[in-house]
């Protein structure tokens, strides 16, 4: 996902994203628990995260350098901004004000903030003075807890540690979720009072947050 004159095409790219890690876990849903079902689960919850963090990313940078809500609001921001370079500049030392850009002016990928941590995004929003700034606070706040969590199991899919394991499990407690269940069975487990299992209501809270932002 890159940089969109009009928003519409970011979000459809990034629905079609979630939309095929939604049909390539649900068969795996009501299997017994397998290799198989393993391996699915942590890909769909790490390339879940990854592509809200390239979403993220892309509307900072279309919302930056000026692009256009569904709805036919222009966005901008308060001050110019020429190029996707400069826009990254801008986060980066938002974030690391020490950090430097390469000899030949780019700045490096590790440098960037973290994408997927709200707080990022409403940051910036703010600090460029982006005219869709309401809108965007106002769809951070939706109180889904994808954001906090989400993070928390691809933080053991990817480490696989003592530590990553144990913060992964006690999340099953904030779902209602019985006993302690290891993190792929919780996420094809359902909450408590929901229709759908854990990933699928995640998937659903990104894809409604990307059509709040962008409409």
């Amino acid at each position: 996902m890159t940089q969109r004159k009009r928003l519409q095409k970011l979000r459809v790219s990034f629905e079609c994203r979630l939309n095929r890690l939604k049909k390539k876990v649900q068969p795996f849903l009501v299997s017994r628990i397998s290799s198989d079902r393993e391996a699915v689960v942590t890909y769909a919850a790490i390339e879940c995260l990854n592509a809200w963090s390239n979403f993220v990313r892309a509307y900072y940078l279309s919302c930056a350098i000026g692009t256009t809500t569904e709805s036919g609001d222009k966005v901008t921001p308060s001050i110019p901004i020429l190029t996707c370079t400069d826009a990254i500049g801008i986060a980066i030392t938002v974030f690391r004000p020490y950090a430097s850009a390469t000899a030949s002016g780019r700045w490096l990928r590790r440098d960037e903030p973290t994408w997927h941590d709200p707080n990022t995004l409403l940051r910036l929003s703010a600090r460029l003075g982006f005219s869709n700034l309401a809108d965007i606070q106002a769809g951070m706040s939706a109180g889904f807890r994808v954001f906090a969590d989400l993070p928390v199991c691809r933080n053991f899919f990817a480490h696989r540690n003592e530590h990553s394991g144990g913060a992964a499990r006690r999340l099953a407690l904030l779902y209602a979720i019985p006993g302690s269940p290891r993190p792929s069975s919780m996420l094809c487990s359902y909450p408590h009072g929901r229709p759908q299992a854990l990933i699928l209501e995640w998937i659903d809270e990104l894809v409604f947050t990307a059509q709040y932002l962008c409409h």
